[in-house]
Order: C-alpha cells, then sequence, then structure tokens
C-alpha cells in the first residue's frame, strides 16, 4: 500500500480501499481484493488486518473447601501472573450470590467438599470451563483432560500454561476483530448486564424471592426471605424448603406439582411459619423456570408477608360481629344513613316505629317520615351540617310511628366510614317517659316553689359541710327577722350572729324528739322566738352535711302566776319546785300554743 495512505471499508461493494490520509490532496482510493473474491473470509494482500480488540482481565470463581485453601489458590493465582480477577466461594450460599454467568471460568479444588459446589456450578452454566486443581496426576487424567470444559492441573506452577489453554479454547481474554466473535462478545455482555440487572432486583426486592430445583430443594434465597422467616441462605440452599408446616406439606407438594406442570399461580394465600415457630400468612405467586430444551428446571417463588393485613381484617369482621351484635340488643334505635337511604336498621327501630327492615331499605322510604311535621326543619338543617361534616349536637325530636304513636327520641349522629364511602351513623334514645318525668318533676317543683314562696313560716336549709353556712331560706324571713334570703346566704357566720348563741347548738341538732326553742336576734335587735323540729340530711357515708327546718314564730313562755290558797289563804305558784322539770302542773287553754309542747 502507498506510503500515506491508510484502509478504509466500502459497505456497498464489500471492498477495502487504501486512501490518502493527506488532507491537502485530493482523495485516491486504490482498489483491494474484494472479500467476495475467492470465497471465504476477506483476504487483503499489502494491509494487516484490523486491530484486536482491548483485552481485558479474565474472571475467575474460586471453588474451595475452606478460606485457607481458598487463600492459597489466590497466592497461585498471583503467582502465575495472570492478568485476572477473581471470587470466593466455599458454600452454596455464596456460589448463589456469585453468579456463575459472571465468570469466565472456574478454579475449583478436587474434592468431596468441593464436588457439590462445582455441580452445582455445572447445572446453571454448563459451558463454563473448569479447571481442576489436583495434587499428582493419576492414569486418568489424560482422559479427563480429554473431557470438554474441563481441565485437570496436576501442579500450581502449571496454572498459567493451563489457563493458556483455557484462553485458547474459549477465547476468555481477548477477541479479534470477526464480527461473527464481536457479536458473540456483545451477546454476552448484555447477558452479563441482564443478570447483574436481575441479581440486583432479586437482592433489593422487598418481597421474599426463592427458587426450587425437581428434587424441591433451594437454589436461590433472597435477603427479604431471610427477614421475613429467619433462616440464612446457608442454612436453606440444598435442603427441602423449611418454611412449610408439616399441616401444609400436602397443600405445598400439589402447588409444586402445578408449577412443574408448566401453570403460573398468582395470589394464593397459605399459611407458612418463621423460624422460631410463629405462622406467618403469605400471599404466594409462582412461575416455572424453563432449561434450554423447554423443559421445566425449577420454579420461582414469591411471597408476600400479609400476616398485619389478615390480622387487621379479622379484627374488623370481630369489631363488626361486636357492633351488630351491641346493635341488635341495644335499647336504642340505631340506623345507617348513606347515600340518601337507610342501609341498616336495627331490631329495636323495627319494634319501636312498627316497619320492617325490608321497608327501612326500600329506595322509595323517605327518611324524614319518621319525624313529626314541627321536627322536620330542624332534623332537615342538621342533616345538611352533618354531610359538611359540622359538629351537631343531641337534639331531641318527635318520631311518629306507623300507628300514629308519637315518640320523643334524642338523636346522636356522626359521620362514620361505611363500605368504604360516608355515611351517617344515627343513635335514637327513647326519653318519652324522662321527658314526661322531668315535665312533672318541673310542674312539681314550680308547686313547691310557689308554697315556699308564699310561706308565712321560715323555711331554710342549712348546710354543715363543708362550712356551715345557710344555702337556702324562704322570702319569709325577711318579714320575721327583717334580713333578706341574700344576706342568709352571703355571710358563712351569719347563723352565728342570728340565733343566739346559747340557743346556736340547737340549730344543728337533730336528735330531739320534741320540737326546739330558739331566740333569733332581729335585725333590729329585739328578739324572735321561734319552735322547729330539724330534718338531717345525710350523704352517701352516713356523715349529716345539712339540717332542714321550718321555724315557727311563737311568744316566750308567761311567768308563773301566783294564785291564793283558798284553804290556807297563802298565795302559791302554779310551777313545780325546783329540781323538778319545770313544766307547769296546770294548763290553761290559753296556753296551748301551736308547735307547743302538749299538756301531760
Amino acid at each position: 500500500m502507498p506510503t500515506g495512505c491508510r484502509l478504509a471499508h466500502c459497505k456497498a461493494t464489500d471492498e477495502w480501499h487504501a486512501v490518502s490520509s493527506d488532507s491537502a490532496a485530493a482523495p485516491r482510493s486504490l482498489p483491494v481484493r474484494s472479500s467476495r473474491e475467492g470465497g471465504g473470509r476477506s483476504v487483503m494482500p499489502e494491509a494487516k488486518a484490523p486491530p484486536a480488540a482491548p483485552a481485558r482481565s479474565v474472571r475467575v470463581l474460586i471453588l474451595a473447601a475452606d478460606r485457607a485453601r481458598g487463600a492459597r489458590r489466590v497466592r497461585a493465582l498471583q503467582k502465575a501472573d495472570v492478568d485476572a480477577t477473581w471470587s470466593l466461594a466455599i458454600n452454596r450460599a455464596e456460589v448463589a450470590r456469585a453468579h456463575p454467568f459472571d465468570f469466565d471460568l472456574v478454579l475449583a479444588d478436587s474434592g468431596p467438599k468441593v464436588k457439590p459446589l462445582l455441580d452445582a456450578v455445572r447445572r446453571s452454566q454448563p459451558d463454563l470451563p473448569v479447571v481442576l486443581l489436583r495434587r499428582r496426576a493419576s492414569s486418568g487424567t489424560r482422559a479427563a483432560r480429554s473431557r470438554p470444559g474441563v481441565i485437570y492441573c496436576d501442579d500450581e506452577s502449571r496454572l498459567a500454561e493451563t489457563l493458556g489453554e483455557v484462553r485458547s479454547r474459549a477465547g476468555a481474554v481477548s477477541t479479534t476483530a470477526d464480527p461473527e466473535a464481536m457479536a458473540w462478545q456483545r451477546s454476552r455482555e448484555a447477558l452479563w448486564q441482564t443478570v447483574d440487572t436481575l441479581q440486583a432486583l432479586i437482592q433489593a426486592s422487598p418481597v421474599a424471592i426463592m427458587t426450587l430445583d425437581a428434587e424441591g430443594r433451594v437454589t436461590l434465597w433472597n435477603p427479604a426471605a431471610e427477614r421475613m422467616f429467619g433462616w440464612s441462605p446457608g442454612e436453606v440452599i440444598g435442603r427441602p424448603l423449611p418454611i412449610v408446616p408439616p399441616e401444609k406439606r400436602d397443600e405445598h407438594r400439589a402447588l409444586r406439582q402445578r408449577a412443574f406442570a408448566g401453570e403460573w399461580i398468582a395470589g394464593v394465600e397459605v399459611l407458612r411459619r418463621h423460624k422460631d415457630g410463629r405462622p406467618i400468612q403469605v400471599r404466594l405467586s409462582t412461575a416455572p423456570m424453563h432449561g434450554p430444551d423447554g423443559a421445566v428446571i425449577g420454579v420461582l417463588g414469591m411471597l408476600v408477608d400479609i400476616t398485619d393485613r389478615k390480622t387487621a381484617e379479622q379484627a374488623l369482621r370481630e369489631s363488626e360481629a361486636k357492633f351488630r351484635t351491641l346493635a341488635e340488643e341495644s335499647p336504642n334505635i340505631i340506623f345507617i344513613h348513606q347515600d340518601g337511604r337507610v342501609v341498616y336498621a336495627n331490631r329495636r327501630a323495627a319494634d319501636l316505629m312498627g316497619f320492617t327492615r325490608h321497608e327501612f331499605y326500600a329506595e322509595e322510604f323517605d327518611f324524614l317520615q319518621w319525624l313529626a311535621p314541627e321536627s322536620r326543619p330542624a332534623a332537615a338543617d342538621n342533616f345538611r351540617r352533618q354531610q359538611r361534616c359540622e359538629n351537631v349536637p343531641p337534639t331531641v325530636y318527635t318520631l311518629v310511628t306507623r300507628d300514629g304513636g308519637r315518640i320523643e327520641g334524642l338523636h346522636t349522629t356522626t359521620l362514620i366510614d361505611y363500605d368504604g364511602r360516608p355515611a351517617i351513623l344515627g343513635i335514637i334514645t327513647d326519653v318519652t317517659e324522662s321527658r314526661r318525668a322531668e315535665r312533672a318533676l318541673a310542674e312539681s317543683e314550680d308547686r313547691y316553689r310557689r308554697l315556699v314562696e308564699n310561706a308565712r313560716d321560715i323555711i331554710f336549709r342549712y348546710a354543715l359541710r363543708p362550712e356551715p353556712r345557710f344555702e337556702f331560706v324562704s322570702p319569709a324571713a325577711t318579714e320575721i327577722v327583717g334580713y333578706t334570703p341574700e344576706e342568709f346566704c352571703s355571710d358563712p357566720d351569719f347563723g352565728r350572729r342570728l340565733v343566739h348563741p346559747d340557743d346556736y347548738p340547737l340549730l344543728v341538732r337533730v336528735d330531739s324528739r320534741d320540737p326546739l326553742r330558739l331566740r333569733w336576734i332581729h335585725k333590729d335587735g329585739r328578739i324572735v322566738w321561734t319552735e322547729q323540729r330539724n330534718v338531717g340530711v345525710y350523704d352517701e357515708a352516713g356523715r349529716l352535711v345539712a339540717i332542714e327546718a321550718s321555724p315557727a314564730t311563737s311568744r316566750p313562755r308567761s311567768r308563773p302566776r301566783k294564785r291564793r290558797n283558798v284553804a290556807t289563804g297563802r298565795s302559791c305558784s302554779s310551777t313545780k319546785p325546783a329540781g323538778s322539770s319545770g313544766r307547769p302542773s296546770t294548763w290553761k287553754p290559753s296556753a296551748i300554743r301551736p308547735f307547743g309542747p302538749s299538756p301531760r
């Protein structure tokens, strides 16, 4: 090829041309032999082949019986002066994490501990070259070397030579610019990228992912499965699935048979168990895994923990059952109003109102027909306020039964979520009797109030706890002692100042069978005599807490009058001598006063 030229390939004619590399000169092309001439690969005389693709380091998966032997294999690989990257695996879990698709060859020890690991690698990647290290050659070495994909190395010092033989067989280190080789290399790189993506997805997935082989042994166990069930990959890889409870093994076997028959299973809720024995509710989905020949070689399973959801659903069912039991046995009317209709009414509603439940639930049933005409405007207004999520206080409405009876009901309503939509829960308490009693009590209190206000005698309540004071005094007190009821109740010490000091103990005395005579001090200073019977008021503990009484005014007792004894001509007193009871020996009709002592 002339000096200062370079090779260029024309895709239209499939010819190589020597093109001048001088930018100043006009382009010149010299035809070179076409790849179509002579058949086969392109033969370009006077020109070198295109440069080879850049070499990369060989990726080696080291299988050893333990860490120490694995370290010796790494040192041997380093002494062989081979540009290589390596990964060590001593158990099935590490083999699963270091996927064989990521490597160019396997460097393994020969021994019973490594053989299961090697078999697992060969099952997943049969075409992966294997270099098997042995201590000394045997008679079967030459025959073993003739096996495809397996090369024996009897001496670690010959490891570089053995790896060179692997390079020549598989082309793992470098490839030429051959289009077929480059296409194969690109396909392999795409496969590595796909495997890496899939492996990252499996490792990062929050869903438990596992795979089983045809014998039911675990071949893949991701971190989410370890978190969900408690077993590590080293405890389950290569062993039967441990998460199936004994009573669910037949169910598991049937599901596995369906999956190996090629069926896709989605969303089956099954019971599994944790390592500590507690049950776990999961939703299971499976898919068959096919081999190169299309046969099912394994099953992939994905499990989602739904224990919390099932627990919440069970709690919801129990809550609904309790609500219905409570609602059906409640003495109150309980209903649910949604979308302009009554969707639930309890037994009490049917019994009290006279309608059947089917009538309540009918579309044409008008909720307002429960109410009397005078209660409908307020009920409609509260209903609109309830729909605006405003707080509606309990309200008394008048209900009209089917036979025309009227019931006073206390309505309490609240917004709830019913079947995923907002609704109004209403509780109606029949207050007809209590309202009637309240009206009767109000009438009685009104009569009592009028009686007290018009009474001519004082009526009072004197509290003893927590401090002595008048709690109530009738208006007659102003006329009798000159003080208003407000003056009585405003001062805690008013009782001590109003009653004569010698008579104050009688104010709080309740053990007397006879009326008590007290002296009250009028506002103008004079003494007012009264007679009263004290009635004690006690609390739940039996303590005296108040005195109720109605003092009646009376005149003081007149001084004893002397009379002359007709027989002796002496005057004598009508009272008994000192030391007697002090009562008059004789009583005149004028001496008998209301509330006074009766003659003996």
